[in-house]
């Protein structure tokens, strides 16, 4: 049976791997044995269960994520949540009931706040104890810092890696359209009764803003000659007719989901966005942004850092912004953006982290009151072993990829069903990450912080 002291799982490899590669070689330099494994490891498998006193989670606000902690272990007993979705729209910001919030079987986990204002939420709206949310900053932005700054790659280098000049000015747009493209499973997954119009308004205007950005940038190509634009999806962002059309017309225009935001950030010369929490890395880089809101965001779908925000909502005023040699004006005040992202001038959030799991691993006050029991249990004639079994065959089998493609089937519970094993199977594939990789991301970091190995 393996073991380790610290069991590390994450979700989304863009979003969380290279934070995590941070807490890794910290807890590691302080002695610590830390194992790294994809939170979906056990939706098909059923792999021999670790004996780690701590696990470190993406998330914990749905039911289901009760079932994916407790399948990596032997017994859980401690639980740090890093809650990588902290900043949301206005309707769901800190509603006891929205899908974000820590219901009360969460409680007792401990809680990762990136500033004040998760940490308000969580303790005063949603009832979680002091002791069990700490504010730690967000560790992607201790990237950002100038040590760690040659972690990325150079321009150069980067661009040579994707066949783009670098003698040109290239324009970053982030999209957060993730509604336009998301699987059917994740927004039925999103909705509730309460917030179902919240949906519905996200999806609309998601719609409407993408298509009229999207315009807005194959226009100003063709009104420049050597300027280029990098336009990086969301990662629920998928099949974009619209998308794809423009890059096979205008090779100037490319669509790129590798590497993370961060490391397109440093390397190119202007950035926009729409409503990404992304503008947090961009503050943190020292460099500007521009909003592009061609179609007005309902209140309630704005996320609540971007409420008062400066955003550009015609044409012509994005030509002057993109033509200008001049960055725009920050669009959020500082005094907004510290206060969700909690910054400490001489120490960084992985080294606060790190604080944390050490004092919950050990602080035996950190238990669960009722630790969770491995769902696959001992025996072979086991439910969730059963459930496995049906969903490996229905991954590879030649006739259900073939129901899928064809989208037989629909409103049906068979069809459900069939969706959340195609979408957790790509979802692994997309976001699996080898030893080698984490091995490599780590001698990185090695590098840019030789001198505090």
């Amino acid at each position: 049976m393996k073991k380790c002291d610290v069991l590390i799982t994450y979700e989304i490899k863009n979003r969380e791997i290279e934070n995590l590669c941070l807490i890794k070689r910290e807890l590691e330099r302080r002695g610590y044995s830390v194992e790294m494994c994809m939170q979906y490891a056990t939706y098909f498998e059923v792999p021999e269960p670790i004996d780690a006193k701590v696990i470190v989670i993406p998330a914990y606000y749905r039911p289901r994520a009760k079932y994916y902690t407790a399948s990596h272990l032997v017994k859980t007993k401690k639980i740090v949540n890093m809650r990588w979705e902290q900043i949301v729209g206005n309707a769901v910001d800190s509603k006891s009931n929205s899908l974000y919030a820590i219901k009360d079987w969460g409680k007792e986990a401990t809680h990762i706040s990136w500033g004040k204002d998760s940490f308000d939420t969580m303790t005063e709206e949603w009832g979680v104890s002091e002791s069990h949310v700490r504010i730690c900053g967000h560790v992607t932005l201790d990237y950002l810092r100038p040590q760690l700054r040659s972690f990325f790659y150079d321009k150069d280098t980067l661009f040579k890696k994707y066949n783009i000049p670098s003698d040109v000015r290239t324009h970053l747009y982030i999209s957060s359209f993730s509604l336009a493209g998301m699987h059917s499973r994740v927004v039925k997954h999103a909705q509730t009764d309460e917030f179902s119009d919240v949906i519905s308004q996200s999806v609309i205007a998601t719609a409407n803003s993408q298509k009229t950005t999207i315009e807005w940038l194959e226009r100003i190509l063709s009104e420049t000659e050597d300027d280029i634009i990098i336009y990086r999806p969301h990662p629920e962002e998928k099949n974009n007719e619209q998308l794809i059309a423009l890059q096979k017309r205008c090779p100037r225009f490319r669509v790129i989901s590798d590497e993370t935001v961060k490391q397109w950030i440093v390397a190119c010369d202007k950035i926009y966005t729409w409503v990404s929490t992304s503008i947090a890395e961009i503050y943190a880089s020292g460099k500007s942004c521009a909003i592009l809101r061609p179609t007005e965001v309902p209140y309630d779908i704005e996320m609540t850092i971007y409420n008062g925000s400066k955003s550009i909502i015609d044409y012509d005023e994005f030509k002057k912004v993109f033509l200008s040699d001049e960055s725009v004006p920050f669009p959020i005040e500082e005094s907004k953006i510290r206060h969700y992202y909690d910054i400490a001038p001489d120490r960084y959030s992985f080294e606060r982290v790190c604080d944390v799991i050490e004092e919950v691993y050990k602080d035996d006050s950190y238990c669960l009151s009722q630790p969770l029991e491995n769902p696959f249990g001992k025996t072979v004639f086991n439910k969730y072993r059963f459930e496995n079994a049906i969903k490996r065959y229905l991954a590879k089998s030649k006739l259900m990829n073939y129901v899928q493609k064809k989208d037989w089937f629909k409103n049906t519970k068979f069809r459900e069903n069939l969706d959340d094993v195609f979408y957790v199977r790509d979802k692994l594939k997309k976001n699996y990450v080898s030893d080698e990789e984490i091995a490599q991301i780590i001698a990185r970091i090695d590098k840019a912080l030789g001198e505090r190995r």
